[in-house]
């Protein structure tokens, strides 16, 4: 149960096709698009604090740019932050409605940024990689995250971006 030193946290997963990126939700401005992960706004919920990524974005200088530093991500990718219940909320009922703004592109191309819709729901939660600062990934000891089992949405459009889109809140 979610307590003051514990709230909820919502946590957003993203399966990126093979060949294809998205950018960073920290992506610095004056190059690509960075990804945005949007809540509806709801009496039954508030968001606390920003998305984190893991595994963090990789970075580097992308010549197009003029070599700005450029974060992407490949693969899967789990966006987590915290979240507050509004008082006496049923959890077995409740659905959190949003979507991830992103940019997918590959080695030749980019599409044009689009919302890729998703619906949370009360769920058992993710493991996240914890990276220390100075170190580019985790140890062998460190926890995986490794995505969250549930509904995925289908390929989008193109089948470019996600393969799948889980969504789930964990509430403690």
């Amino acid at each position: 149960v979610p307590s003051a030193d514990q709230p909820a946290r919502l946590f957003v997963t993203a399966t990126i096709q093979q060949g294809w990126h998205i950018y960073s939700t920290t992506q610095a401005g004056g190059g690509p698009v960075p990804t945005q992960v949007r809540l509806e706004s709801a009496a039954t919920y508030r968001l606390l604090g920003d998305f984190q990524a893991s595994p963090p974005p990789e970075e580097k200088p992308e010549p197009a740019f003029d070599n700005l530093i450029v974060q992407s991500h490949e693969g899967t990718v789990v966006w987590y932050a915290p979240i507050e219940l509004a008082p006496g909320i049923d959890t077995e009922t409740l659905q959190i409605t949003g979507s991830v703004f992103a940019q997918p592109c590959d080695a030749h191309t980019c599409l044009p940024p689009q919302d890729f819709p998703f619906v949370a729901t009360v769920g058992p939660g993710v493991a996240i990689a914890v990276t220390p600062p100075g170190r580019d990934g985790p140890s062998d000891g460190d926890s995986a995250g490794a995505p969250p089992t549930g509904e995925s949405l289908p390929a989008m459009p193109g089948g470019a971006f996600l393969g799948g889109l889980i969504v789930n809140l964990t509430p403690c």
